[in-house]
Order: C-alpha cells, then sequence, then structure tokens
C-alpha cells in the first residue's frame, strides 16, 4: 500500500481533532460539576441514595480520566504537528515513479558520456568536441541522478515522521481502556438503566 502525507491536509485535520478534544474535556468538565453538586446535596439522606452517591464519585473519576486521556492526544497530536512540519505533500508512489525515470535518464546520459569519450579518443581532430559533449552528458546524468537523491530524502522524511511518531497516542488509549474497563464494572450497578444499590468498590 502506497503512503501519502499532504502537509496542509493534515495540519487541518491536527486543528480540528485538537479543537474537537478541547470542547469534550469543557463539556466533560460541566458534568461532573453537575455530578459534584449532587453529590454534596443534603437534601436527602438515605441508604441507597449515599451508596448512589459514591457511585457518583466513581463516574466523576472516570470523567477526570477522560480528560486526562483527552489532553494527552491533544499533546501528541501537537508533537504529530510539529514532526511534519516541512513534509509539504510525500506521495510514495509518484517518487519511486519520477526515481526510476531518473535512475534510466542517468544511464542514457552516462552511455552517451562513455561513447563520446570513445570518440574523442578515435577521431583526434575532433576530440575538443566530442569531450565538450561528453561533459555536458556527464552533467546531465549527474543531475538525473542529484534528482533522484533529492527524492530520496521526501521519502526518508516520511520514514523519520513515521518512526518518530510511532508510539504517539499510546497514552491516550491505555487511559481509555482503563475507564473503558471501570465503566463496565460500575454498570453492573444498574439494570435497566435503574440503580440497584451496587456495593460499592
Amino acid at each position: 500500500m502506497s503512503r501519502y502525507l499532504k502537509e496542509k491536509t493534515l495540519d487541518e485535520q491536527i486543528d480540528s481533532a485538537i479543537e474537537t478534544l478541547k470542547k469534550d474535556n469543557e463539556h466533560i468538565a460541566q458534568v461532573n460539576i453537575g455530578l459534584r453538586e449532587f453529590v454534596d446535596s443534603t437534601s436527602v439522606n438515605s441508604k441507597a441514595y449515599n451508596s448512589m452517591k459514591l457511585q457518583m464519585e466513581d463516574y466523576i473519576t472516570i470523567n477526570k480520566s477522560f480528560i486526562s486521556a483527552n489532553k494527552a492526544d491533544i499533546s501528541d497530536f501537537a508533537s504529530l504537528k510539529l514532526r511534519v512540519n516541512g513534509a509539504k505533500t510525500i506521495n510514495e508512489d509518484d517518487i519511486v515513479k519520477d526515481q526510476n525515470e531518473a535512475l534510466k535518464s542517468e544511464e542514457k546520459y552516462r552511455e552517451k558520456e562513455s561513447e563520446y569519450r570513445k570518440k574523442a579518443i578515435k577521431w583526434v581532430i575532433w576530440e575538443w568536441y566530442y569531450n565538450y559533449l561528453a561533459d555536458k552528458a556527464g552533467n546531465c546524468a549527474d543531475g538525473e541522478r542529484a534528482d533522484y537523491n533529492r527524492l530520496q530524502k521526501k521519502l526518508d522524511k516520511y520514514d523519520d515522521i513515521e518512526k518518530s511518531t510511532n508510539g504517539l497516542f499510546t497514552t491516550g488509549n491505555q487511559l481509555r481502556a482503563i475507564v473503558r474497563s471501570a465503566l463496565d464494572e460500575i454498570s453492573k450497578s444498574f439494570k435497566s438503566n435503574v440503580f440497584t444499590g451496587g456495593e460499592y468498590k
């Protein structure tokens, strides 16, 4: 599968993702404020009600974990944006195709250079002329090789980005896995969306 990277598009996607995560954190923080008001309320005092308050404390902790996971992703998105800076557009298929064409052109120019050098030796009277043509062919071959190397640097840039971003988003994913496990435990205290007074753990 060909690798493709377009810096401008990726930057826009990263900015959008960061903005979404920040808004999610704002909404989660507001939910936690409501839950905290419920937990701190003394209007009702019963065993079942107090047990539910304890469960709400769990939800507050889980929501804080979601916020931490989002913050970790925001940080990783910022790191990703920094690492792709200057990459512009990288299309592996196009680059490899251009590299192959550069190599073919270089080979042809090298053959011409060799041919002209031989003629310069054979035709002494035209030595200066054939050496001139050989030099031009050699310069063209060098240009094709330089083009190949330039294209290789673009591929190397992609490899560097791939390696340096390989560990990103690990923290956020790990936190979410822990939170999902905790939510599964809490959900056991509810049946048909009705709290059954599950034991606080």
